[in-house]
């Protein structure tokens, strides 16, 4: 796992991490620490790579996404108010994931009600 995180596939280096990044993962504090850091990196860009390593740290806790959280809540794209919605409940902001629940959009609707009873069943 840790030689993937590496890779210079974006794709695979972020799977990579975002998995290093789990407290889970078997690997030590530090090596944790390592893969947020590079993650936190990642997520500074655009696409789709950039956008699963926001998904990853939130699903780690780190709210150092809450910034690209708030830009996406309010985004015209409805899959960017979706990974808002389940960004904010990954990281315990319950409230902010539920005001995500009355969108325009039936599936933000749904990916919000959904995300917030997976936050609440942890």
């Amino acid at each position: 796992m840790i030689e993937a995180a590496s890779s210079e596939d974006p794709p695979v280096s972020v799977a990579a991490l975002a998995r290093l990044s789990e407290p889970s993962s078997g690997v030590s504090a530090e090596e944790r620490k390592k893969a947020v850091a590079v993650l936190r990196e990642r997520a500074k860009d655009t696409g789709p790579s950039a956008e699963r390593a926001a998904a990853a740290l939130a699903e780690a806790g780190d709210e150092s996404v809450l910034e690209r959280l708030a830009k996406d809540a309010q985004a015209a794209s409805s899959a960017d108010r979706r990974r808002a919605a389940t960004g904010y409940a990954e990281l315990g902001k319950l409230h902010k994931a539920l005001a995500l629940a009355p969108d325009a959009d039936g599936v933000v609707r749904s990916h919000a009600a959904c995300a917030i009873l997976r936050a609440a069943d942890k």
